[in-house]
């Protein structure tokens, strides 16, 4: 989901510098910071996301209201940490009864995403034809996710996992300058081997979420819950 932005800007500069500007407006998480915290959580989307579906989307929701506080704290005038606590605990704690409609939000918003990046890379521009398939696309994830919900939510956890273990590891990867200069000369000349890896990724992510649960006992449909 992460990375789609940075594979659709790679065709003006290096994907991590989109990286870079987005963290530069969250001082708390430097790059070390930033892999402790995605490369484990990015495992466990990929990995686990069906499992702990319901503990999963209180944990990306609250990164999101972190994020939203640590922007709000540096722009209100306040200590950006009790920004990132606040908002992460309120979209947390609304995400939990509201599950099923966190994930559908969050489904569309990855299905949108793509269909911008595929617009992109297709070589559509103007605004009006992204924006379009952003509504297009938003509207067809809550719609899947809300009718087909246990294979959505394999598909969104894990290529939301795979990229946040992507960016983790490009975010690693910044702390070694020795590293960075290969890895951006790299990216700069194929800025879609990103999005080709987080693709690769989620592929190997959605099997082993479907073997896992194919062997297990289905799930009790939300409907009867």
């Amino acid at each position: 989901m992460l990375l789609c932005q940075g594979a659709a800007a790679g065709t003006d500069g290096w994907m991590p510098q989109v990286l870079t500007d987005l963290w530069a407006d969250v001082p708390v998480l430097r790059p070390l910071e930033a892999a402790i915290l995605f490369i484990p959580l990015g495992l466990v989307f990929l990995l686990y996301g069906l499992r702990f579906y319901r503990l999963l989307v209180i944990v990306a929701y609250g990164l999101v209201g972190a994020v939203v506080g640590l922007l709000a704290g540096n722009a209100g005038g306040f200590h950006p940490l009790v920004g990132a606590v606040a908002g992460g605990l309120v979209l947390g704690l609304v995400a939990w009864p509201l599950h099923r409609w966190g994930w559908a939000l969050l489904g569309g918003a990855n299905f949108a995403y793509g269909l911008v990046v595929i617009g992109l890379m297709a070589g559509l521009e103007h605004p009006a034809w992204l924006v379009v398939l952003g509504l297009g696309g938003f509207v067809l994830g809550v719609v899947l996710l809300l009718r087909l919900f246990r294979p959505i939510i394999i598909l969104v956890t894990s290529l939301t996992g795979a990229a946040l273990l992507v960016q983790g590891v490009l975010r690693l990867a910044e702390v070694w300058p020795a590293v960075v200069g290969p890895v951006r000369g790299l990216l700069n000349q194929r800025p879609y081997l990103a999005l080709i890896l987080v693709l690769v990724l989620a592929g190997l992510g959605v099997a082993l979420q479907w073997g896992t649960a194919a062997g297990a006992k289905p799930a009790k449909p939300e409907a009867e819950e």
